[in-house]
């Protein structure tokens, strides 16, 4: 049901997707992220730099659509998993974006509007943004 929450939030949004990721393969979930792209909405990725050429990873198809991505260059791991969705909802938890999580892994995601823990979420990511290297 994880999946489902994440694939409605992101259908729902009006105007900004800020995902902080370790890794993308699920490609439902990378298409969704494409379509609200599509859609004009303001979309910016962040991800482990090691996990994009990894077996399945969409990333390269996500920038391939336009859709803004950066990575750390380091070899230790970019492994936050939160998003910000029209800098009102935060999403954060164990889950990553990936095949396997979906199906088989035990997971959890906590979705909020709680304007303080949106607002430090928001800082957070675009602290990474501006230290992080264009893809």
């Amino acid at each position: 049901e994880i999946k489902q929450s994440i694939a409605r939030l992101l259908r729902e949004a009006h105007s900004a997707i800020d995902l902080c990721v370790f890794t993308i393969t699920d490609d439902e979930l990378a298409k969704q992220i494409i379509s609200s792209h599509n859609k004009k909405i303001k979309v910016r990725i962040i991800t482990d730099d090691d996990k994009i050429t990894a077996k399945g990873s969409e990333i390269y198809k996500l920038a391939r659509a336009g859709v803004p991505v950066k990575t750390d260059h380091s070899h230790y791991h970019m492994h936050n998993k939160f998003g910000i969705i029209d800098n009102r909802i935060a999403i954060t938890g164990s889950f990553n974006w990936t095949y396997t999580a979906t199906k088989h892994n035990q997971e959890n995601l906590l979705a909020t509007s709680n304007y303080d823990i949106v607002k430090q979420y928001n800082v957070e990511f675009n602290r990474l943004w501006n230290e992080m290297f264009k893809f």
